[in-house]
């Protein structure tokens, strides 16, 4: 009834009751290995998964710089509005060997504010370089603090943030707003 189709067995050939089972056939006789295009398939994906990933990862020190910088402007930036809202002076310290930055409260003898998630200390990134320069100190004691007044105005400095081919700058425009500059390192 079976003999015809290749493949097939009769049940009762293979002392087997049932429907006939299929007869399994190699590749060239081979059971195991792979082809030449499944080997160049292969090859291909992974270059292709390379060429995407590479740069994101040889670019992850200006990455880290990039968001660094933005964070650092949008903090600051919440702080000057809660020294327009309280009517409160405050003083933004940065610490270039730490790589932190903090903010000070009560003038008449900066103090560290402890107690306040907007106000506590904050660190950069260890991949970055930084360098602050400020051109107008309140404090002959203490380096790097600027004022921020509760009219919304901070005092005049730099602070560049480097990673590994990018360096982010902010800066007071001559209208006193805070802007995020990025240049390409040479």
């Amino acid at each position: 009834m079976f003999q015809g189709l290749p493949g097939v067995q009769r049940a009762a050939e293979s002392k087997n009751v049932g429907p006939p089972l299929p007869v399994t056939q190699t590749r060239s006789g081979r059971d195991h290995g792979f082809t030449l295009i499944e080997m160049m398939m292969v090859v291909f994906l992974i270059s292709v998964v390379a060429a995407v990933l590479v740069p994101r990862i040889g670019n992850s020190g200006d990455r880290v710089a990039q968001l660094d910088a933005s964070r650092f402007l949008a903090v600051v930036k919440e702080v000057i509005d809660e020294a327009i809202l309280t009517g409160n002076y405050y003083a933004l310290q940065i610490d270039q060997e730490s790589h932190s930055y903090r903010f000070l409260a009560n003038p008449y003898q900066w103090q560290p504010v402890l107690d306040d998630a907007l106000l506590k200390q904050r660190s950069f990134s260890g991949d970055v370089e930084i360098e602050i320069d400020v051109y107008e100190q309140i404090s002959e004691d203490v380096e790097n603090i600027v004022l921020i007044s509760p009219l919304g105005d901070i005092g005049a400095f730099r602070l560049a943030i480097r990673g590994k081919q990018q360096e982010y700058r902010v800066v007071l425009d001559a209208y006193g707003e805070l802007l995020l500059e990025n240049e390409e390192i040479r």
